[in-house]
C-alpha cells in the first residue's frame, strides 16, 4: 500500500470518527432531554454498533499514522477490528432499510425519520455507508481468517440474548424494548424466535459476504505479488 493510500485512509478514518462522535453527542443530548440516564445511548443496536465503529475508526487512524511514519503496513488487528465493526454497522443499515423504514409508526418508520432525524442521519446512513465504502474500496488487504466470521457475529448474538432475556424475565417492560420485534410479551414465542433467527441470519450473511470480499482482496494481492 502506497503512502498516498494510507493518507487517504487516515482522512476517511477521521471523517468516520467525527461522524460517530457527532452522532454520539446528539444521542446523549436527546436522552437527557427525554429525562433518561445518559447510558440509555447503549440501548439500541444502532447506537452500540456505531459506538464500536467509533472506536475502530480511532484505532485505524492511529494504526495508519503509525504505518505512514514507520513506512510499514497497517496493523492486521486494526483491519480485522474494522471488518467486525463494518459488519455490525452494515447489519444496522440493512435492518433500517428492511424493518424500520417500512414501519407505519411515525416515531419508528419512514425514510425521512430514519435517515434525516438527529443522530439517525449519522447512525443509520452516513457512518454505516462510509464504513462499508472504506472496507470495500480503500482499506485494501484485510487478510481475514474463517474465525473472523464468528467474531463478527458474536456482538449481535450477545445483544439479542441480553435484550430477549431482559424483556422475557420482566426486568425491562415490553414498551422499553429498543425495537418492536423485541417486545416478546406482545407476540408469540415462535415470532420472537423467528425475529432472532432473522437478525442473526442477516449478521451471518453480512459477515460471510464481507469475509469473502476481504479474502478475495487478500488473494488478489498475493497473486499480484507473486507475478
Amino acid at each position: 500500500m502506497t503512502k498516498h493510500q494510507k493518507q487517504l485512509i487516515a482522512v476517511l478514518s477521521t471523517v468516520l470518527l467525527s461522524g460517530e462522535v457527532i452522532g454520539l453527542i446528539i444521542s446523549v443530548i436527546n436522552q437527557l432531554k427525554k429525562g433518561n440516564p445518559w447510558y440509555y445511548v447503549f440501548k439500541a443496536y444502532t447506537q452500540d454498533s456505531n459506538i464500536i465503529s467509533m472506536f475502530s475508526a480511532f484505532v485505524l487512524l492511529l494504526a495508519t499514522i503509525k504505518a505512514i511514519r514507520s513506512e510499514s503496513e497497517i496493523s492486521h488487528k486494526a483491519l480485522v477490528f474494522r471488518y467486525v465493526t463494518t459488519c455490525l454497522t452494515t447489519v444496522t443499515f440493512l435492518i433500517v432499510l428492511v424493518v424500520l423504514m417500512p414501519n407505519k409508526d411515525p416515531e419508528v418508520g419512514g425514510f425521512m425519520h430514519n435517515f434525516f432525524s438527529g443522530s439517525l442521519f449519522w447512525y443509520h446512513g452516513f457512518c454505516p455507508i462510509l464504513a462499508l465504502l472504506m472496507f470495500l474500496f480503500f482499506e485494501g488487504k484485510h487478510d481475514l481468517r474463517a474465525g473472523s466470521i464468528i467474531l463478527a457475529i458474536i456482538p449481535t448474538f450477545l445483544y439479542a440474548i441480553v435484550w430477549v432475556s431482559l424483556v422475557a424475565f420482566n426486568i425491562v417492560p415490553d414498551e422499553d424494548a429498543p425495537y418492536p420485534f423485541l417486545r416478546v410479551h406482545q407476540q408469540s414465542v415462535s415470532t420472537s424466535v423467528m425475529w432472532c433467527c432473522i437478525i442473526l441470519g442477516v449478521a451471518a450473511v453480512v459477515a460471510t459476504v464481507l469475509y469473502f470480499i476481504g479474502r478475495e482482496k487478500s488473494i488478489s494481492k498475493n497473486e499480484t505479488t507473486e507475478e
